[in-house]
């Protein structure tokens, strides 16, 4: 089943380890703030390489604590599922390997629409 990702032309372009130029140009950015904490979603040192840890750090309105969301449909206009890009970096927030158990790491990579590590679905709470 082939996906469509609807994304700024911005973040689909490929990045090498140096900061980017500009920040993407999303409808909807956000910081996410883990509730227990306070703290928010960031990339560890702002950097733009592959395999950069996602971590939590003190909401100071850095630049890598915004993301946006993503989403990618079916040819007939399905939603199947998201994917959550750093504004900063405009790459995206994926698990290590596919790891499906608990404690299993967050980090960012290249968007890739078949890669599962990066399929998300976002539900209320």
């Amino acid at each position: 089943m082939a996906a469509t990702l609807n994304t700024p032309a911005q973040a689909a372009e490929k990045i090498t380890c140096v900061k980017r130029t500009g920040e993407v140009t999303a409808q909807y950015l956000s910081t996410w703030t883990n509730i227990n904490t306070g703290r928010c979603l960031a990339v560890r040192g702002a950097s733009s390489c592959d395999g950069s840890p996602a971590f939590q750090f003190d909401c100071l309105g850095y630049a890598d604590q915004r993301w946006f969301i993503t989403d990618a449909y079916d040819s007939v206009g399905h939603h199947l599922y998201s994917f959550a890009i750093n504004n900063y970096t405009g790459r995206c927030l994926a698990v290590r390997s596919a790891n499906n158990v608990n404690g299993a790491p967050a980090f960012q990579h290249d968007c890739v629409t078949s890669y599962s590590d990066q399929q998300w679905k976002i539900r209320n709470a």
